[in-house]
């Protein structure tokens, strides 16, 4: 029974302990369309986050906020197709986000040297429980 508790124990995360981080942004050049900034945020292993329209009106969706830097106009952000989650308090599936969130906008300027900060608000939960709504501020370098 000692081992089963810490087991349990061992895999739940400290409070104070991030479990959305910023990754990268980086630049998408194509000849077609505007140039695209890409956004990738790491999600923890054994959590989830809910999507930005979530199918239940109970359930905190994830947004982003992007302060654009002099000379960039930014525009709508597209975000990826959620994962369908069955869990067993729900009769439908909870439509999430998990591993590597990737964000994309599209935009119009030149971003080299600017400085891109935003924020990342979201609820990160397991199959178990959900913590409190945090947020994940970021800054970079746009190149």
């Amino acid at each position: 029974m000692v081992l089963l508790l810490a087991g349990s124990l061992a895999g739940q995360m400290p409070r104070g302990v991030a479990v959305v981080k910023f990754a990268s942004a980086r630049v998408l050049r194509t000849r077609q369309k505007n140039p695209e900034l890409v956004l990738t945020f790491l999600i923890a292993p054994g959590y989830h986050v809910q999507a930005h329209h979530p199918n239940s009106a109970y359930l905190i969706p994830t947004r982003i906020r992007l302060q654009a830097p002099a000379g960039i106009r930014l525009g709508r952000v597209t975000w990826p197709r959620p994962e369908a989650l069955h869990l067993s308090f729900s009769r439908k599936p909870l439509l999430v986000y998990s591993g590597r969130l990737r964000l994309q906008a599209a935009f119009q300027g030149k971003p080299a040297g600017q400085t891109l900060r935003g924020v990342l608000q979201y609820q990160a939960c397991t199959a178990q429980l959900c913590r409190p709504p945090a947020s994940a501020a970021f800054q970079t370098q746009l190149r």
